[in-house]
């Protein structure tokens, strides 16, 4: 059995209550001021809350009416999710922004970013805004700062309601923070575990929405590899999709012998553990593609896939479906590329 890494850590100076909320990728924040008390919120969701570096992470940030007057000239700003790499400081690079209509990012600067502002918020409703960032690829040997072991992606918002009473005796503007919040990074590529927010369809195996380290060996016996073809087409709020991918030991209970590939893959705007996994069109199949160290598993031999426990079929009018498995004697290895309109744990056999 394989350790597995990356388990999500909180900001050691925070305070207990927000450090209970940050582990679950969320925190809310509210600064009264005069009779405005809004409820303003940021997490990482659809997330997901563990990414791979390189990968992309969401965010969504929401601030509530929850008085009798409407909110006018509202801007909503976020600093650029950041990590202590090799003792400095690493900014994630803006993909999305919903609230960017011409994709400029005119708000977008060293440390933070800042949406066009809002004419007006009613009361009783909620503004929602959803921005995606991309994290930098660690470099060689990178490690992360003490006293953790596992690298954290931090980032916080604020709302600002430049008509605000602001606090007795002054004229505003009123400003009502969230965060901090979060995330856990996992070093690339790592071996067992794998995450990101893909917003761009993969065109090709090659190029993979997502996978886990591809290099086999005594510690890594396979490795998985995501391709997404399809994400959501005109939701501004649910660009694209989560995706993970968690290689484990198998179960007595499970068919095959191989490890298995648990991959994630939830419907629009949910996050794993999914509640409802996406589908993807029939003519369109998300592949994956799963390549196993033949040393690790000598004699048997892979000669079919198990999906969710049920033999997988070779017909390709069939789905799920598998490709016969390749087998390499010269590097010991075999590859086998499933097709499949849903995730779901994947095993050798």
């Amino acid at each position: 059995m394989r350790p597995r890494l990356g388990t999500r850590l909180v900001l050691g100076v925070a305070l207990l209550a927000m450090a209970a909320a940050a582990l679950f990728g969320y925190v809310a924040g509210s600064a009264p001021a005069g009779n405005r008390n809004p409820t303003a919120t940021l997490q990482d969701f659809p997330g997901p809350h563990q990414i791979t570096f390189g990968q992309n992470v969401a965010y969504s940030a929401t601030l509530t009416d929850t008085g009798s007057s409407n909110f006018t000239h509202v801007t909503f700003s976020m600093t650029r999710p950041s990590t202590q790499v090799n003792g400095s400081t690493v900014y994630a690079n803006l993909l999305y922004a919903s609230c960017d209509t011409d994709g400029t990012f005119e708000g977008l600067t060293a440390t933070s970013y800042s949406c066009p502002e809002i004419a007006q918020i009613n009361s009783g409703a909620t503004a929602k805004i959803v921005l995606v960032w991309q994290t930098q690829s660690a470099p060689a040997g990178a490690s992360c700062a003490p006293p953790t072991t596992t690298c954290q992606l931090t980032t916080t918002s604020k709302w600002i309601i430049k008509e605000g009473t602001g606090h007795p005796g002054s004229a505003g503007p009123d400003t009502f923070p969230a965060g901090p919040v979060v995330t856990g990074l996992l070093l690339q590529p790592d071996p067992g575990q794998a995450g990101g927010y893909p917003i761009a369809p993969c065109t090709s195996t090659s190029n993979p929405s997502l996978a886990t380290n591809q290099a086999l060996g005594t510690t890594n016996p396979m490795s998985t590899a995501v391709c997404a073809p399809v994400v959501p087409q005109g939701d501004v709020l649910s660009p694209g999709l989560v995706v993970t991918i968690n290689e484990r030991s198998g179960h007595t209970n499970e068919n095959g012998f191989t490890d298995v590939s648990e991959i994630c893959i939830p419907a629009t705007g949910q996050t794993c553990p999914e509640t409802t996994p996406f589908h993807f069109p029939s003519d369109k199949l998300a592949t994956f593609v799963f390549v196993y160290d033949n040393n690790a598993f000598k004699p048997l031999k892979i000669t079919k896939m198990y999906d969710n426990n049920v033999q997988v079929s070779s017909d390709p009018t069939q789905d799920p479906y598998c490709n016969t498995p390749v087998v390499d004697n010269n590097n010991k290895i075999t590859t086998v590329t499933c097709h499949s309109s849903t995730n779901g744990p994947w095993r050798g056999g």
